[in-house]
């Protein structure tokens, strides 16, 4: 399994299990909930440790740039991901050529 193929699972889990989290917490429907927030939490942690570590180690990103995607990681972390995914990831990997893939 590549490392981009575990970053897109981890993060699609993630999502999914977060809000289906919320969902049956809103409908106090109790029974899942544990298995689903260990779920949530473990492939969370996975995506922000991997998308930290290709924008800490990427030379291409100014450090302030840095700085403020770890701030967004730490504090709005399903946003941060989307839009890393979304904006930022295809810039990376396919422009500067510096994630080994």
């Amino acid at each position: 399994m590549t490392k981009d193929l575990l970053l897109k699972i981890s993060y699609g889990i993630s999502l999914f299990s977060t809000i289906a989290w919320i969902v049956l917490k809103i409908l106090h429907m109790g029974s899942f909930i544990p298995f689903l927030s260990a779920i949530a939490l473990i492939s969370t942690i996975v995506y922000t440790i991997f998308i930290a570590i290709e924008i800490l180690s990427s030379p291409r990103v100014r450090s302030v740039e840095k700085v403020m995607w770890c701030i967004g990681l730490l504090f709005c972390n399903t946003i941060a991901g989307f839009l890393y995914f979304v904006l930022r990831r295809q810039y990376l990997t396919t422009n500067f050529k510096i994630l080994h893939i």
